[in-house]
């Protein structure tokens, strides 16, 4: 989930005019209001800019791009060109570059029902756990000020 925020955010300024800066992320394994795993991406900026808003009508675009990203690195486990971020307030760990793949082509396999809104039961059950993550983890946040996560 940490590589995929973390390359997410980096396609951002190809779809909306955004310096990846301006955008904050905080991913985890597990989200106490949600009751499973999450990535939240949102404008860095104090009271927002509609920034995410615009990708967010084109998820599936975004994440296309993301997912292409990734593959086409020619890295083995992540570095600053696919899942690395300057930004990160977590040294870049956990981080897993395969799982990240994984993720991504079961997303875009996925079709959601169009004529409502996803609920818990429509969620993609992923047949298992990408390699590398860690129970528990802490989510990370970039800090709006800075723009550090």
């Amino acid at each position: 989930l940490h590589a995929i925020e973390h390359a997410a955010i980096g396609i951002f300024p190809l779809m909306v005019m955004v310096d990846h800066r301006d955008i904050g992320g905080m991913s985890t394994n597990y989200h106490a209001q949600t009751g499973d795993a999450v990535i939240f991406i949102y404008d860095g900026i104090p009271g927002g800019a509609g920034l995410t808003r615009a990708a967010f009508a084109d998820a599936q675009r975004l994440l296309h791009y993301t997912q292409n990203v990734i593959k086409a690195c020619p890295c083995e486990s992540g570095c600053p060109s696919c899942v690395h971020s300057p930004q990160c307030g977590s040294g870049n760990r956990p981080m897993d570059k395969n799982g990240a793949v994984f993720i991504l082509e079961r997303l875009e396999a996925y079709k959601a029902p169009k004529d409502r809104i996803q609920t818990k039961s429509d969620r993609l059950p992923l047949k298992r756990r990408a390699s590398g993550a860690q129970e528990g983890t802490q989510p990370h946040r970039r800090n709006q000020a800075s723009g550090d996560l």
